[in-house]
């Protein structure tokens, strides 16, 4: 829970894992500049759609890695 919570000098946050991995839902990444979070492109929707895992609360910032 908030490990980079309030983290504002984030450009990007990348994750290579192709299941989103739990996040919890104590701001583990909240107030980080609402920076992009890069994600294997195959997997974008499965991230946004991860409610169980925390994910969907960011689904906007949710983007494929190029």
């Amino acid at each position: 829970d908030k490990a980079f919570q309030y983290c504002v000098s984030l450009t990007s946050i990348t994750c290579l894992a192709t299941t989103p991995p739990t996040i919890g839902s104590n701001g583990v990444i909240d107030y980080t500049n609402n920076c992009p979070i890069y994600v294997p492109s195959a997997y974008v929707d499965v991230y946004k759609a991860s409610t169980a895992t925390g994910w969907s609360a960011y689904a906007s910032r949710i983007q494929a890695i190029a």
